[in-house]
Parts: structure tokens; C-alpha cells; sequence
């Protein structure tokens, strides 16, 4: 044990009658605790977590009875979880996650009826999850990040103070019987291999904040207004289930008055009806990799609230709307991957409130209007891979926050415009593939947070370094 004296462990063990609470988390410990080393018959509360150095088995602990409190997660710890745990029978909470541990999770800890925290996420647990009865106190269950496999079984979905349940991230599969914990809150089920239809008793679970069902093998048909009986619902994904078709389309009157995050990309999806009005608080909305086409309609820009981020990437979106001059407040508009025809509307500068803005990968044409280069929270501005033509903008203001600039591949010409070294903090500057002309200009090197530049296959000439600069680009990494 590297960070305590050895004076310090004899007063330590001197006194481990009386000791009630030892935390030596994120002390530095490192190798194998010793057998017996923790053997403190009177302490109730025991963290040694975040030592990330600390390996071996799992500390010896069955002379530790009245303990209650366990924490080891962010350790090395390795080798299955020993049976004398389960004979811990005063734990409430135990959280062994991140570590190394592996074989199944032993049937036997379920017999700890007063634990309310069960952690362990991120490790190698195999096997199938125990079908056990009778825990009326558990709160908090992470099995995430494992290795778990078979059918999740029913009684796991009946604890009735369960609030967070994450079995994400493993190799569950088979059918979601019906859930009975109605105090969930939280709800992961994402990256398992789930399937057959999304139970209607989860529209029952009125707690609801938080629901991912994402990545599996969902299927049927789901009338989406069922989700909006979840009103305490904040977070929403089902993206990734391919098979799973949603209906817009309702005779009833809904909102989501709290949810703040909906992702329904990889769907399928080839429409959605005008949801203006029933999303009041959605700051990130996810409809990327789908199907939909058309022209985006300017509702859709306009219902996100402030600073929020719509992705629509990866569809058959042709065109958009003329944007009007209405108060908008959304944070980043993601479009690329598409196939957006003509020019891009001044008006698009109406958004006044953009910091992203990506429509990447599209036939888009005409100039690249001046405006752009005066939106007043623009960090990410990427257009690379249309056919823009002529000059770029020649206004960047001295208050840019702009440290994205991607035009790659397109039809662009002149020189570059002196105005871009306002934009102090760029750190990717990608021109290549164009028809820029002129010398290398001497202000260049003076973006000295520039990361990335890409310059080639234009019709630049000359040296690209100000010899008055004693050290030109010193955060350049990729140079081209």
C-alpha cells in the first residue's frame, strides 16, 4: 500500500475495533492488498475506490460483517466476486464498478435485502442475470458494460423502489415482459440485442426522466404520442432500431412539456408530421441517417429552444424553406449528407443564434453569402464537398468566435481575404481542393491556435512563412 506510512497502518490496525469509517479513495494505493489486511470487525463504511493501481483479488472481508458502505470501483481489481460477500448481510451499498472483474454475477449477493446501491458497471461479468425475488429496498441497479447474456429476467423489472436501471451495453436478448417497478426514473436498456415489441406497460411508468432503448432489434408499430404519457420525460432515444416504425399521426391533442432530448435517428424514418408546439423545451433533437426528403420545413428550425441542435444528416432532404425573420434560437443546424440543391438563402443568417452549422456533402451551389461571416456565436461553419463558387466572405469580424472553417472541395476563387486573421481562434482552416490564387499571406502564421490547415491544390504561390515571426504556427499539426 504505497501512500500510507507504515506507522500510519499500525495505528490503523490498533485501533480497528472502534474504526467505523476508513475512505483511503484516490490515495495512490497500488498492488495486491494482502489477506486479512482490511479484516476491521467494526467498520460500517469502506472506500478505496480510484486507486487506479490497485490490483489482485478482491480484498478479504468476511470478518467484516457490520459493514455497509463498500465502495472499490476504479481499481484493477480481478477474478470473480468472492461468495463470502453475500454473508455482508448489513450492505446497503455496493459499487464495484470499472474494474476487471469477470465469471457471473453469483446469485447469492441477491440475498442482501437491505442494499439500495448495486454497481457493476464496466467490467467483464459473463453469464446470464439472476432471477431473484424479494428486493424491496434496491434503488440504484447498474449492470451495464458486461459481458451479460440470455433473456433479462421478469422479477428484475418488479423491484418496487427500483428508480435507476441500466442494463446497457451487453448481449441481452429475447422479449421485455412486462415492468412493474413503477418508481423508475431512469431506464437503459441501449446496445443489447432486444426484440419484439416495446411493452405498452412502459407508458405506465409515469416517473419517467430518462429512456434508451436504442441499438437493439425493436420492432412493430408505435403510436409516438404513448411516449408523451411520460410527461416527467427528459431524455428520449429509440435511434438504431431498424426494424421499429413510428406513427406522427393522432387524433389526440399531446405535448412533451419537459423533454429536452429526443434522438430518432436510424429508424427508417421516411416522414415525421409537424411537431411545433408539442416539444415547448427541446434543446438536442436527433433525426440523422433516416430516410426523409423533401424540403425542411422551417417549423423544425424554429422549435428548438435556446441553443439547441438539430440533426438532420444523412436523409434525402433537398432543399429548405425560406427561413423567415421570426426569433430563432437554435444553437446547430447538422445537414450534410443530403442532397440540398441550389443556393443557400441570406436569409439563413435570420438564425442569428448559430454556433454550428454544417451542410457538408450536398450540391449546393451559387456564393457563400457574406452574412455568414458576421454571425456573432459561429465556432463551426463546414460547407467542404458542394460547388460553391466565387470568393470567399471577406467580412470575418474582429469579435469571431469561429475555430472551424471547412470549405474543402468546391469551385472557390480569388485571394484569401485579410479579414480571416480576426478569426484568432481557429484551429482547423481547411481550403484545399479549390481555386484560390495569390501568395501565401503574411498574416497567416499569426493564427497561432491553428491545428489543422489544408491548403493544397489551389493556385497558391510563395513562401508560407513570415520570416518576422520567430515561431510560426506553434500548434500546427497537420499541414497540407
Amino acid at each position: 500500500m504505497s501512500s500510507i506510512k507504515p506507522n500510519s497502518m499500525d495505528l490503523l490496525f490498533n485501533h480497528s475495533s472502534t474504526l467505523v469509517t476508513l475512505n483511503l479513495a484516490d490515495t495512490g494505493l497500488s498492488g495486491n492488498l494482502k489477506n486479512n489486511i482490511l479484516c476491521l470487525p467494526g467498520i460500517q463504511e469502506l472506500d478505496m475506490s480510484q486507486n487506479f493501481n490497485l490490483q489482485g483479488k478482491l480484498p478479504e472481508l468476511s470478518c467484516s460483517a457490520s459493514l455497509s458502505n463498500l465502495h472499490l470501483s476504479n481499481c484493477q481489481f480481478q477474478g470473480p466476486i468472492p461468495l463470502y460477500f453475500s454473508n455482508l448481510t448489513h450492505l446497503t451499498s455496493l459499487i464495484l464498478s470499472y474494474n476487471n472483474l469477470n465469471n457471473s454475477i453469483p446469485s447469492s449477493l441477491f440475498k442482501l435485502r437491505r442494499l439500495t446501491h448495486l454497481h457493476l458497471s464496466f467490467n467483464s461479468f459473463s453469464g446470464q442475470i439472476p432471477d431473484v425475488f424479494g428486493f424491496q429496498k434496491l434503488t440504484n441497479l447498474y449492470l451495464n458494460g458486461n459481458l451479460l447474456n440470455g433473456a433479462i429476467p421478469p422479477s428484475l423489472f418488479s423491484f418496487p423502489s427500483l428508480e435507476d436501471l441500466d442494463l446497457s451495453n451487453n448481449r441481452l436478448i429475447g422479449h421485455i415482459i412486462a415492468i412493474s417497478s413503477y418508481s423508475l426514473e431512469e431506464l437503459y436498456l441501449f446496445g443489447n440485442k432486444l426484440e419484439g415489441n416495446i411493452p405498452e406497460s412502459i407508458f405506465k411508468l409515469i416517473n419517467l426522466t430518462r429512456l434508451d432503448l436504442s441499438s437493439n432489434n425493436f420492432s412493430g408499430v408505435v403510436d409516438f404520442q404513448y411516449f408523451s404519457e411520460l410527461q416527467n420525460l427528459v431524455s428520449l432515444s429509440l435511434s438504431l432500431n431498424n426494424q421499429l416504425s413510428l406513427n406522427f399521426e393522432s387524433i389526440v391533442n399531446y405535448n412533451f412539456s419537459q423533454l429536452i432530448e429526443l434522438d430518432l435517428s436510424s429508424l427508417s424514418l421516411t416522414r415525421f408530421s409537424k411537431l411545433s408546439g408539442k416539444l415547448s423545451n427541446l434543446k438536442y433533437f436527433d433525426l440523422s441517417n433516416n430516410k426523409i426528403n423533401g424540403r425542411v420545413p422551417n417549423w423544425s428550425l424554429k422549435m428548438m429552444r435556446s441553443s439547441g441542435f438539430l440533426n438532420l444528416s444523412q436523409n434525402l432532404y433537398t432543399s429548405i424553406e425560406e427561413i423567415s425573420r421570426n426569433n430563432y434560437q437554435l444553437g446547430g443546424l447538422d445537414l450534410s449528407y443530403n442532397l440540398l440543391r441550389g443556393e443557400i438563402f441570406v436569409s439563413i443568417c435570420n438564425m442569428s443564434s448559430l454556433g454550428f452549422l454544417n451542410l457538408a456533402n450536398n450540391k449546393l451551389t451559387g456564393t457563400i453569402p457574406q452574412c455568414l461571416a458576421n454571425l456573432s456565436y459561429l465556432e463551426v461553419l463546414d460547407l467542404q464537398m458542394n460547388k460553391f463558387y466565387g470568393t470567399l466572405p471577406s467580412n470575418f469580424s474582429k469579435d469571431s468566435e469561429l475555430h472551424t472553417l471547412n470549405l474543402y472541395g468546391n469551385k472557390l476563387e480569388g485571394h484569401l481575404p485579410n479579414s480571416l486573421s480576426n478569426c484568432m481562434d481557429l484551429n482547423v482552416l481547411n481550403l484545399g481542393n479549390n481555386k484560390i490564387e495569390g501568395s501565401f499571406p503574411e498574416w497567416l502564421p499569426t493564427l497561432s491556435h491553428l491545428k489543422v490547415l489544408v491548403l493544397s491544390n489551389n493556385k497558391l504561390h510563395g513562401p508560407i512563412s513570415n520570416l518576422k515571426i520567430k515561431h510560426p504556427f506553434p500548434s500546427l499539426l497537420i499541414n497540407c
